[in-house]
């Protein structure tokens, strides 16, 4: 199944410092030497997450997992404090 990126910015500024915990409690957080990190949601049909340095998020889902994402979404927007909004390209 082909699996598709997206990516998103948020209404806010929020410190992945200050979410760690959340985020945590949530899956795996891998900082990347490039500074940006890596989540791997612990509920396997939620996409792998990578939060940029430059502020964006991109998330890759399958084709049939847009309801699952809208979820993913919703939960994320939640753990980071911020309302998050897709980067049309």
């Amino acid at each position: 199944m082909a699996k598709k990126a997206f990516r998103y910015i948020t209404d806010g500024t929020f410190s992945l410092e200050d979410v760690r915990g959340t985020l945590s409690s949530a899956g795996e957080l891998v900082d990347r030497p490039s500074g940006d990190t890596t989540f791997v949601p612990d509920d396997p049909s939620f996409p792998t997450t990578v939060f940029r340095q430059d502020g964006t998020i991109e998330l890759e889902a399958g084709a049939s997992g847009e309801v699952r994402l809208a979820t993913y979404l919703d939960r994320l927007a939640s753990w980071l404090g911020v309302s998050v909004h897709r980067i049309e390209d």
